[in-house]
């Protein structure tokens, strides 16, 4: 790879300078929340008109480029432009031998891999932005000397962030449309129907946990030339920040609105790392209250246990792609906070194998444990009886690949699709055996709190 970095303004809102993609077809944003006090968010990341778009799964690693790229002394860059893309949940079942014959409502492919001649990276703990390009995929797919193709690119985004409207962007909130409302796909009744079957499932030992989910839909939202799906992104990103959030416009018609809390693979300089979510609690206003909940989650045997059997899956998962003995678990069941809810997390690693590609450890490791259930390939077999609709992009992921083998990638959840003038939302969780219908079906409601106040 011949690469090129420019530097650029540093703005602590990288949201300002996605403004000027932010229409433009399979543009994608990934933002760490940098404002809030996540742990470990430093970059967000921007790319653009892609030269090349893929939608099968088999397809990918053979036209992802892998190189030895020697270290930037001056720059961290986690994103040599190569590919980034989402995958739907029923994108892998092949590999675990079930077929899934729901309809897709939405038209869909189960993948979009997009590859791009340029990033922006806004790092903040650097507090610097730039962008880096390849210098011969901009020669080779753009038609155009690469000067003047990222000249022009600079230029435009510098007259972006000038104008008046983007100083101020979003000021025009028009999202208090108090008529909307989310129509769960389930009513309770069916809810319980699906829960005793689970539960019948677990009491036999067929299986010991499964995420039961759920679709949400709100027709009819009135977007239009001044409040985009781009603008609700910005929206519910401050009433919900997350560390794994991103905006990707596919098309006119269809966006992926995300706001993810949990970290699915990362590659970075050989290690593995994954970061499970099991175990959630509402948050309360009351300082006294909320502070019972974290108490009341640490110390719940039924939490601790639902997020210890998906630590384990993914130990072994890990276990599959690194190399013998390096696999471990380095924090079990932390504390971690976000808007609505508190969540315990785990953090399991792993050195990966020599000879593995990034994508194969990807590929070998969904769809994430931590929305599946356990045993994994037993717990998507019930899943794809149990639930009415297809997943579709829900609990899949959206992910990166750089060109010198690192990626990263989030678990699509808190995640909306817009599709023309409605939206689609989920939600769920995981059944174990001491789990409570009343207890699940009113933490499905609570993860998706804020975005529901919000739309």
């Amino acid at each position: 790879m011949s690469y090129k970095i420019i530097d650029l303004q540093y703005i602590n809102n990288t949201s300002k300078l996605f403004n000027f993609f932010s229409d433009k077809e399979y543009s994608v944003l990934f933002d760490s929340s940098i404002s809030t006090k996540f742990p470990n968010t430093r970059f967000d990341i921007i790319a653009a008109n892609p030269y090349k778009v893929i939608n099968n799964i088999q397809d990918i690693k053979k036209n992802l480029e892998i190189t030895h790229i020697p270290k930037n002394n001056k720059y961290d860059i986690p994103f040599y432009p190569g590919a980034i893309g989402y995958f739907s949940y029923e994108s892998n079942h092949e590999s675990f031998n079930i077929t899934n014959n729901k309809q897709n409502d939405f038209e869909l492919p189960d993948v979009t891999i997009c590859f791009y001649g340029f990033a922006i990276i806004n790092d903040h703990k650097k507090k610097s932005c730039f962008l880096i390009y390849d210098i011969n995929k901009i020669k080779k797919y753009y038609n155009s000397s690469h000067e003047s193709y990222i000249n022009n690119i600079i230029n435009n985004i510098n007259n972006n962030l000038n104008n008046n409207l983007n100083n101020n962007l979003n000021n025009n909130n028009q999202i208090s449309q108090k008529n909307n409302k989310f129509i769960p796909n389930v009513s309770f009744a069916q809810y319980k129907k699906q829960f005793d079957i689970i539960k019948e499932l677990i009491t036999q030992g067929d299986c010991y946990q499964i995420n039961l989910t759920q679709r949400f839909e709100l027709k009819n939202f009135n977007f239009n030339e001044n409040y985009t799906p781009w603008n609700l992104f910005i929206d519910l990103k401050k009433n919900n920040p997350a560390p794994y959030s991103s905006f990707f416009k596919l098309n006119n018609n269809t966006s992926i609105i995300s706001l993810s809390p949990e970290k699915f693979i990362e590659i970075n300089n050989n290690k593995i790392i994954t970061k499970p979510i099991k175990g959630t609690i509402a948050k309360n206003l009351d300082p006294k209250i909320d502070q019972e909940n974290i108490n009341k989650l640490l110390n719940s045997k039924k939490d601790f246990a639902e997020n210890t059997m998906i630590t384990d899956l993914l130990r072994n998962d890990l276990n599959i792609c690194s190399e013998i003995g390096s696999v471990k678990v380095e924090k079990l069941c932390a504390l971690e906070s976000y808007p609505a809810v508190h969540h315990l997390v785990s953090t399991v690693s792993g050195i990966k194998k020599h000879d593995l590609h990034p994508f194969d450890i990807f590929k070998n490791c969904f769809p994430g444990g931590s929305i599946t259930g356990a045993p994994k390939k037993r717990a998507m077999e019930i899943i794809n009886k149990t639930e009415t609709k297809k997943r579709n992009i829900y609990c899949g992921s959206i992910a990166y690949f750089s060109q010198d083998g690192n990626m990263d990638s989030n678990i699509t959840i808190r995640t909306l699709l817009q599709k023309d003038n409605n939206l689609y939302l989920w939600s769920g969780g995981g059944i174990v055996i001491k789990s409570e219908l009343q207890s699940e079906y009113n933490e499905v409601f609570s993860k998706i709190s804020k975005i529901i106040e919000i739309v």
